[in-house]
């Protein structure tokens, strides 16, 4: 009897795949991160300082994107903790697209500095609040964009 399918199957995936990432997997961080950012931009256009004159409809408005960038943060931790760490380990050793591996380097190490300044946001001291809000929101609009060129490298540049 002939053997229609051998038992590895990993010759028939996609490159994605073996990079450690799926396409549902994909779909979701874009889904996530799109939506982070978009709660953050709410979140700098409605600011943080509130006086008698701030019109409820406006505090109401940030205590909601500030929910949903929370809830959100949570989510790309967990699909970050599924993902990240299998596509870092896989591709680790693979330095021969130099580019995108120095991209996604770069995406990693700019996207920790979100996470940590966001973490002080949260839990540090208010005298910290101006500064932090200034090094979480410029290092978070160019992490999408570092972090789109890294998946992207080959198919739109590379090969």
């Amino acid at each position: 009897m002939t053997r229609r399918h051998t038992h590895s199957h990993a010759s028939h995936r996609p490159q994605r795949w073996r990079a450690g990432w799926s396409r549902p997997g994909i779909g979701a961080l874009v889904l996530l991160l799109l939506g982070l950012w978009i709660s953050g931009m709410a979140l700098w256009a409605w600011g943080g300082e509130w006086s008698p004159d701030t019109p409820p409809w406006q505090s109401q408005a940030h205590r909601v994107a500030q929910v949903v960038h929370g809830v959100l943060v949570w989510a790309v931790c967990a699909l970050a903790g599924r993902w990240l760490g299998p596509h870092a380990w896989q591709m680790w050793g693979r330095k021969g697209a130099r580019v995108a591996w120095w991209l996604g380097l770069l995406a990693a190490c700019v996207g920790a500095w979100v996470a940590l300044s966001g973490l002080g946001l949260l839990y540090g001291a208010a005298d910290w609040r101006d500064a932090l809000v200034v090094l979480h929101w410029w290092p978070g609009l160019l992490w999408p964009v570092l972090a789109l060129l890294h998946g992207l490298y080959h198919r739109w540049l590379g090969r």
